[in-house]
């Protein structure tokens, strides 16, 4: 379509809108009032919008006579086709509520109402389906205007100027429409504008006209409605590709490559399958696909397959190791469709027509669910494919909690003609099986020479090796091509093989001490992080154990939200410590002492397993309020999923609970500590989310610590009455609501404490053989080795002890002078949870808890299995 075409049938465009518009107000005001006396006027603004959407096809289709219409165009003419038909068709029905004039009296109008109360199903039928029309139209002819703005520009004064005149000077939209017309023309009839200064500042003010129609106050509260925090994170967090890697992806393969050409796919047309990047733990995956949807050559290659601004992009990122929504479908489904609808909010009405027509101020407070988002995202792909190409990438399909098959079916579902997907996964076989005859490449066996620019840059130009290799080149040399052998495609494995080297290289080692060293670390990683735990200084190991153990357990309890880095320096203080601090902001060189200090025993202690991820420094915002990732500005992380699943394995986590065992550590009770040292140390709090998420932190995790000394949750109490009054306002709206100000904050957060208790995911307690009878109801005595219910509350008085089960109501059990018990809660890593919590999403370990005439906590655990088959043996 030329270029004067263009802007004369943008002319009626907004003559349709216009018209649609008054048809959808006076719709809605017939709908909710029942009056039929707007009928008249319903029904000539749908023959006038009828008649423009007929002038738009014809004078599409007339200009098939001296040139083929382009894709884009003659989907303009189907479009219109469709408007013009369902106007025709609203037309009739609407002619059914209107009697002559002179016959009209009161009962015909009383039927009109009662016929438009009965029916009006079909007039908010057509409204939905018009704003879809005119959302679509207003879309299509922007993309169909911007193809044309590269033609000829003579006479294209006399069609804006008609534009102008064609739009209603009354409206406020139509007004800062001609405003921005004004401008083109402006530019236009200037004789010192270049040909190409004068393009580019046309699509320049079409830019602003389409943004009129985008930036509602409604589009706004349901992109809002979409956002979740957690978005981003996963992406922002992955680590830059090292310099020079991964280049290769963008080249062709050689003849002997066994894998299928990625520059060719996203160049290509006609490939209606995903391409599949396949690897195994730790090879790479995800710092490789943001590599890709960072690198510009992948734009330049999807240019050449989409032409200029038709081209979208949008990824996701799943995190196993996140937010509930980090590792969810839904979560994927609201990121890709708030990241699109975000750069097209026009299409908003069409994408989500039910919720648009229908929205709601509550609905802001209700999460979207998976069904909506699904069908939001199906009727994107239908609707955008037709002016956009779309190239989705989807890392890590593998770190779903949920149906893997039922994931990989729907990202392979996606691809169509104008649609591309690139996804990566672990090779497990739901994956596998899906994406069998795909386009794809195995990792491992490409990033040989990306290991090789690794190893040189971090460990051959060492400035200690470039001296030992003058001396022996040749050992030196080898190492490279030793380690590049050993890691058998694993860059995780290289990274953490040189870190180690390097570390060894500045201690003093010479080339063959590296070599054996290199020769005695093990090819597996989960055997390789054995080792670096058991190199811990031996005077760091307890606290190495008790830093894994409490973040596993705030991970548990808090369901993956980030532990701020002084939110974690608090929790590796004492108690006593966190029940005598003032209730006083920190100033700031106290935090960035604590941040500082805490950094460094991350680094010393936990040998690199865990991190300062998303490091931006502390500033002096962070000390406004603490809130993990909202505060400090980093956040503590495991340094791969691997690390993760390592240390959940029954063997290791009772190595690691086994050193804590004789202090009476409770990683729970030290980070419920934590949160109310935060809750005191905060100098403002300002975020209400924010708050209430530390403040279900504190009762969750004082919720998990079932058993402790009778004299601590006194204490917990009246450190969260200080923070309270501190914080008034807000702690009163976040406990009991407006109305009820003036009622005990304090009563409502030991309710909510016990509730969390009696919530807690554990199996039936064990005697385990100090007692020959089972503590059952009251004065009750029951064979050995029959479950012990798990208690609510448990007293100590003098040397005898009690406990309460929900089973009796609340009543002490009998009563056992001077005796001593060993109490095994099934706590049990996620890998091995027998079945899900109503508080908690996923378990912990076993911890036995002894009991004579003080309470105190062991932490030895144990696996589940061995808890279960020590429980039967009584």
């Amino acid at each position: 379509m030329e270029a004067l075409a263009a802007v004369s049938l943008a002319g009626n465009v907004m003559q349709f809108v216009e018209f649609s518009s008054k048809i959808i107000s006076e719709a809605r005001t017939i709908e909710k009032n029942g009056e039929s006396s707007s009928i008249a006027d319903l029904q000539r603004f749908a023959s006038k919008s009828t008649k423009q959407a007929g002038i738009i096809r014809s004078r599409l289709q007339a200009s098939t006579y001296t040139r083929p219409l382009s894709e884009e165009n003659q989907h303009l003419v189907d479009l219109a086709a469709d408007c013009e038909q369902a106007g025709k068709e609203f037309a009739v029905y609407l002619s059914t509520f209107l009697t002559s004039r002179t016959a009209r009296n009161f009962l015909h109008s009383l039927k009109d109402g009662i016929r438009i109360r009965w029916r009006h199903e079909d007039i908010v039928a057509f409204v939905e389906k018009l704003e879809s029309f005119r959302s679509a139209l207003t879309l299509a002819t922007i993309l169909a205007f911007r193809s044309s703005v590269n033609d000829h520009n003579e006479d294209i004064v006399f069609h804006l100027k008609a534009l102008q005149k064609s739009s209603d000077k009354n409206s406020a939209e139509s007004t800062r429409d001609n405003e921005q017309i004004k401008n083109i023309l402006g530019i236009v009839q200037s004789h010192s504008a270049s040909n190409l200064e004068m393009q580019q500042k046309i699509q320049n003010y079409l830019d602003d006209i389409s943004s009129l129609h985008r930036s509602t106050p409604q589009n706004q509260t349901i992109l809002k409605w979409l956002n979740f925090r957690q978005m981003a994170w996963r992406y922002e967090e992955i680590c830059d590709a090292y310099q020079e890697t991964f280049q290769w992806i963008f080249r062709p393969p050689g003849p002997a490559d066994a894998w299928d050409d990625f520059g060719n796919y996203l160049t290509g047309e006609g490939i209606d399958a995903p391409y599949f990047i396949n690897g195994k733990a730790g090879s790479g995956k995800s710092t490789l696909l943001r590599f890709i949807v960072d690198n510009e050559q992948t734009y330049d290659k999807l240019s050449l397959w989409a032409p200029q601004g038709q081209l979208l992009v949008l990824h996701f990122f799943f995190w196993n190791l996140g937010t509930p929504l980090q590792k969810s479908q839904t979560g994927m489904l609201r990121a890709i469709l708030h990241n699109a609808l975000s750069k097209h909010p026009e299409l908003i009405p069409s994408i989500l027509p039910n919720i648009y027509s229908n929205w709601k101020d509550t609905y802001v407070n209700e999460e979207p669910t998976f069904a909506e988002m699904k069908r939001a995202l199906e009727l994107f792909m239908e609707k955008a494919s037709q002016f956009f190409k779309i190239c989705v990438f989807i890392d890590g399909i593998d770190e779903l909690a949920g149906d893997h098959k039922e994931l990989a079916q729907l990202v392979r579902s996606l691809t169509r003609k104008n649609v591309k997907v690139v996804v990566s996964s672990r090779p497990i076989n739901p994956s596998v099986n899906v994406f069998r005859g795909c386009p794809t490449l195995r990792l491992q066996d490409l990033t040989r020479h990306d290991m090789d620019q690794y190893v040189r840059g971090n460990l051959v130009d060492h400035q200690a090796m470039c001296q030992m290799s003058r001396f022996d080149p040749q050992r030196a040399g080898g190492l490279v091509s030793e380690i590049k052998l050993k890691a058998e495609g694993v860059f995780l494995w290289v990274r953490l093989v040189v870190r180690l080297l390097v570390d060894g290289l500045e201690a003093g080692d010479s080339v063959m001490d590296l070599q054996r060293k290199l020769r005695s670390l093990p090819r597996d990683l989960k055997d390789l992080y054995r080792r670096m735990l058991s190199n811990i200084h031996p005077e760091y190991q307890v606290q190495a154990s008790e830093m894994l153990q409490m973040f596993h357990v705030w991970n548990t309890y808090t369901s993956h939200q980030p532990l701020g880095v002084v939110n974690f320096a608090f929790a590796m203080h004492s108690l006593d410590e966190a029940f005598h601090r003032p209730v006083a902001p920190l100033n700031l060189d106290q935090y960035l002492w604590l941040y500082n200090s805490t950094e460094a025993r991350i680094q010393s202690r936990c040998c690199g397993l865990l991190e300062v991820g998303r490091d931006r420094g502390p500033t002096n915002a962070a000390l406004d309020w603490a809130s993990g990732e909202d505060n400090d500005g980093s956040a503590v992380r495991y340094m791969h999923r691997t690390v993760a699943e390592f240390l959940v394995s029954s063997e290791v986590w009772e190595e690691m609970s086994r050193m804590t065992q004789d202090s009476g550590f409770n990683p729970a009770l030290n980070l419920s500590s934590a949160c109310l040292s935060m809750l005191k140390s905060a100098s403002n709090i300002t975020i209400t989310s924010a708050s209430k998420r530390m403040f279900n932190n504190l009762t969750n995790l004082l919720g998990s610590s079932i058993c402790f000394d009778s004299r601590v949750l006194p204490e917990y109490m009246k450190g969260m009455e200080q923070s309270m009054i501190k914080h008034q306002d807000l702690f009163s709206h976040l406990l009991v609501g407006e109305a009820f100000r003036d009622e005990n904050w304090l009563q409502n957060f030991r309710c909510n404490v016990d509730k969390a208790i009696s919530k807690h995911n554990a199996e039936p307690f064990k005697v385990l053989g100090k007692l020959p009878y089972r503590v059952g109801k009251f004065g009750q005595k029951e064979p050995p080795g029959a479950p012990l219910h798990r208690p609510e509350v448990m007293e100590v008085n003098g040397s005898s002890w009690f406990v309460s089960s929900p089973d009796n109501k609340g009543n002490p059990n009998e009563g056992h002078v001077d005796g001593e018990i060993d109490f095994w809660n099934s706590y049990v890593p996620p890998s091995h949870t027998p079945r899900q919590s109503s508080a908690s999403s996923c378990g912990s370990f076993t911890t036995p808890i002894q009991f004579s005439d003080t309470w105190r906590t062991n932490s030895r655990a144990i696996p589940h299995q061995e808890a279960t088959d020590r429980s039967a043996d009584g």
